[in-house]
């Protein structure tokens, strides 16, 4: 309440309480108490910030927060103080912002002294965001300060830790980016990390316009000095600003401050670009962002219990059956097409089993899986808007209205023109020649790239028009890849370098005839060749350019055997390893296709243990991660290995298999060197790693690349499940995502496929009897929901079928769980062969187990053993000739033949099972009989 506040102001509620806490200066809880009352006073009432610096009260604050160091609450509570103290001081310094004292009468020493305090917090508590906020917004404010009195090198170091733990956190980097803006120029020629925490900060959130506008602001204010500018250019300051004004082009911020930073980094390129395209707005085709998952406005109504399976299942398919309206004439006919091409896109995707099932494919994966660098390493994924097909009857009203006199430019879509992108192409292959700086290249590039990658006919044209040679020209040209340059033009000459194998890697992704003629152009080698090179970005950029050509050059006749297996296998066995999610998931891209394509049974392949381990670990790394991108590659990779060695065409990929599967023991994990300081992976085998992405699949916020990794993982466990049943946690999992309404429907129909195989081959009745009893959700009334009778009663069947063989495995734990799902079994004609089974499953309770001590022996049969006592001395009570089994005590089963002793499924940690022979008696069984 901001009248309380002030009130309390006016009867010194700030000096009282900040007296009380300097009395009981070792009494943390008074300590506490008093900085959290003292932040809410000041939160409220600008008066009571005030009064601090008016009664030079800074000094008590700064002394309490040295007394509780690892105290989060008191740090928290003292960050908010703080910041409002120092926000409040520079605003009415009265030498001017550089000189900021916290009080009337206090020497500036106090002033460091606090900052010191801020650094101090922000290393104690680098994972804290909520602080880490309130220490950011408060140097931010300062940090010309920093620079001049000799504190900017200490606060980068605990600022450039606090941006790579946080890398998920835009608006943390967005006050990271402004600081490092604010430390200046001058700061930056001696810290060159800055320009490289500032391009990495605008790369990981692409899509998010705020710090994309504080990134362009920043890259201006560095560009004031020659050298600063100089490490800007090095670092990758032009593509950076073409991706961030491709990406929010209508914001008319984000164009004005990067049109003022390449004017800085690029002034000759960019005029020629202006000259050619004109305004950036209209020739920049607009992007949108999304996660690709399901309004949560609508989660309240999507419960599995609350609508018919049916009805969502179809929803797609039946918006998509909606007859369309006849095609009119005029402008109206405009939404007529709009919504005809709508249909169709609801159609493939209907057929298709979703957009996440189509990522599951390999085709879908070629198109949409493997991401540019223009969005690699966003949470959220880019969708060019010029990939619609020109309207013809708006072509033909522009040019009645342009007949007429009007301004008609403004009415097309925005996006290049034909002449647009042929004068782009001729500019880039006449810069080599007209020697052309390398900040140059990288501009036309990045923009033909840019223009490339937003649809495929403007791919096409780009290639049309000589855009590809020009690339190559740049990529081969004598000035920049002779040796003897120096190290700074030589880092200028990577950022060139990156630009045009992204424009390559853009204009192969669309379709294979595009790909083939860069394969025509020599981009195999070139690929290879720069896969090598000594900077990180630019060998994976060149690794998704040669994952892309991988996928055309082995379809085509004789491609294989021209392929430099050794060459390649060795990059993606070196980048499998690496730290960098986005370089292992190209490498993981061109292991697929290497994989799919049969390069497992060349000469030169790596041997199956050391390509396996090297699959699991990035598997594993993943996992850890929690990355669907970096995955799904992998997962298909898996998937294929496994179908190629059961189908039996490919031996090199069944030696892979079996690697992967790893025989009965699951592989140790083991990271590489580069990746030790990190959390290392558990002893896992395949089956749990694949297991691990079934529930993301079909959680509510699941992304694309979610439900992609879970349908991908159920393929890869059908193909396991062919080969014996799965551990009883990962057929739950199975049995769960089968039955979930919130799965697409090529994930439920994978998983429950892959969960009837796995059943079918299933030989511990036990496990079958917990398996049947498992919950699968709430239902309407919020009760237990079971699966639904297509999984039951295969289920049931066969446990019924293994308690016929062998009796005696009816035990009291398997009736109970039986006795508890069988309540929740609905009754009616679809149920009725599940009762029938479980009733006789019941019948079984009781009796002895059947085995060959136990039955009647045939009296033609010698060599049937004779078990002493078992005819003779018992005539009284009956007739002769009876067996022993009769007067036999059935033996307390072993952990082999039952697992009633145990009272759970079991879950062991091999991938598969070797099946076990149930009927046959175990060694203790015939010794008891014996002994009998």
């Amino acid at each position: 309440d901001d009248e309380w506040c002030m009130r309390l102001r006016s009867h010194h509620a700030v000096e009282r309480v900040l007296g009380l806490a300097r009395r009981f200066t070792s009494e943390r809880a008074v300590v506490s108490r008093a900085l959290c009352i003292i932040a809410r006073l000041m939160a409220n009432d600008q008066g009571c910030v005030d009064r601090f610096i008016e009664r030079d009260l800074a000094p008590g604050v700064i002394q309490s927060l040295d007394n509780f160091p690892q105290d989060k609450e008191i740090q928290f509570s003292g960050c908010q103080i703080l910041r409002r103290l120092y926000i409040r001081a520079r605003e009415v310094a009265s030498h001017g912002p550089r000189v900021v004292c916290l009080g009337k009468k206090l020497p500036e020493v106090w002033t460091f002294k606090g900052l010191e305090r801020i650094i101090t917090i922000m290393r104690f508590f680098a994972d804290d965001p909520e602080i880490q906020i309130e220490c950011f917004t408060l140097l931010a404010s300062l940090a010309e300060m920093l620079y001049n009195n000799g504190m900017a090198a200490e606060t980068f170091q605990a600022l450039e830790v606090v941006m790579r733990r946080h890398a998920g956190r835009p608006d943390i980097l967005a006050k990271g980016v402004l600081i490092i803006a604010r430390l200046g120029p001058s700061f930056l020629q001696h810290e060159r990390r800055g320009v490289s925490s500032i391009v990495k900060a605008l790369s990981r959130h692409r899509s998010n316009v705020e710090l994309q506008r504080v990134g362009m602001r920043a890259i201006v204010s560095l560009g004031k000095e020659e050298q600063a500018l100089h490490e800007c250019r090095a670092g990758g300051c032009v593509a950076v600003a073409v991706a961030a004004m491709a990406a929010h082009s209508k914001d008319e911020q984000v164009l004005r401050e990067g049109s003022r930073a390449l004017e800085k980094l690029c002034p000759r390129a960019l005029d020629k670009a202006i000259h050619i395209c004109g305004d950036f707005a209209m020739a920049l085709p607009p992007v949108s962002w999304s996660t690709h998952v399901r309004g949560t406005q609508w989660e309240h109504v999507l419960n599995d219990g609350e609508w018919e399976e049916d009805i969502l299942k179809n929803f797609r398919k039946d918006i998509a059956s909606i007859p369309r309206r006849q095609n009119g004439r005029g402008l109206g006919a405009d939404s007529d097409e709009e919504e005809a091409e709508a249909a169709a896109s609801a159609i493939n995707g209907a057929s298709s089993g979703g957009a996440g099932s189509s990522l599951a494919t390999l085709n879908g994966y070629r198109l949409n899986g493997l991401r540019e660098e223009f969005d690699a390493s966003d949470t959220l994924r880019a969708a060019s808007q010029a990939g619609r097909r020109r309207n013809e009857v708006r072509e033909r009203d522009i040019r009645v209205l342009g007949k007429l006199g009007c301004v008609t430019e403004r009415l097309r879509a925005p996006g290049p023109t034909p002449d647009n992108l042929k004068k782009l192409c001729e500019s880039l292959l006449a810069g080599v020649a007209q020697q052309y700086s390398a900040q140059d290249g990288e501009l036309l590039a990045a923009l033909i790239g840019h223009f490339a990658w937003s649809s495929g006919e403007t791919a096409r044209e780009v290639i049309d028009y000589g855009g590809a040679t020009a690339c190559f020209h740049w990529l081969k040209s004598p000035t920049f890849r002779e040796k003897g340059h120096s190290p700074e033009d030589t880092a200028l000459m990577f950022s060139m370098q990156r630009a045009c194998l992204g424009a390559l890697s853009s204009m192969s992704q669309h379709d294979t005839d595009l790909t083939a003629q860069i394969l025509t152009l020599g981009g195999m080698q070139v690929a290879i060749d720069f896969a090598t090179n000594p900077d990180e970005i630019t060998q994976r950029m060149a690794l998704r350019l040669l994952a892309r050509l991988l996928a055309c050059e082995l379809e085509q006749d004789g491609g294989l055997p021209k392929l430099p297996a050794k060459a390649v296998w060795d990059l993606v066995l070196r980048d499998l390893g690496d730290s960098d999610e986005i370089a292992r998931t190209c490498a993981a891209a061109c292991a697929l296709e290497l994989c799919q394509g049969g390069a497992a049974s060349v000469e030169g392949a790596p041997p199956a243990d050391r390509t396996a381990k090297a699959m699991l670990a990035a598997l594993g790394a993943a996992v850890r991660d929690e990355s669907a991108p970096a995955a799904l590659p992998l997962l298909l990779a898996v998937g294929t290995l496994l179908v190629l060695s059961s189908s039996g065409e490919d031996e090199g990929a069944a030696a892979y298999a079996s690697a992967l599967i790893g025989g009965d023991k699951p592989m140790t994990l083991r990271l590489p060197a580069a990746q030790q300081s990190q959390q290392p992976i558990s002893r896992q085998s395949l089956v749990q790693l694949l297991a691990f992405w079934l529930p993301r699949g079909i959680e509510p916020d699941a992304s694309i690349a979610d439900k992609g990794a879970a349908t991908a993982a159920a393929k890869a466990l059908r193909s396991l499940s062919e080969r014996g049943p799965l551990p009883f946690r990962e057929m739950k999992e199975l049995m769960i995502c089968s039955q979930s309404t919130s799965a697409e429907g090529d994930l439920s129909t994978v998983c429950a496929d892959a969960l009837l195989l796995s059943v079918a081959s299933e030989r511990q009745p036990l496990q079958l009897a917990h398996l049947f009893a498992t919950s699968v959700g709430k239902g309407r009334e919020h009760e237990e929901r079971l699966a639904g009778s297509r999984i039951l009663l295969p289920i049931a069947q066969r446990m019924l079928d293994l308690l016929r063989s062998a009796q005696g495995q009816t035990t009291e734990t398997l009736v109970k769980a039986l006795k508890k799902a069988q309540q929740l079994i609905p009754e009616g004609a679809e149920w009725a062969p599940v009762h029938v089974l479980l009733a006789e499953a019941y019948s079984f309770h009781g009796q002895a187990p059947r085995h060959s001590l136990s039955r009647p022996a045939p009296a033609e049969s010698s060599d049937s053993p004779k078990v002493e006592g078992a005819s003779g001395g018992g005539g009284a009570s009956g007739g002769g000739g009876h067996t022993g089994a009769k007067h036999l005590v059935t033996p307390r089963p072993t952990r082999a033949s039952n697992l009633s002793d145990i009272g759970e499924p079991r879950d062991c940690g091999s991938d598969v099972e070797s099946p076990r022979d149930v009927s046959a008696p175990s060694p203790l069984i015939s010794a008891l009989a014996l002994a009998r």
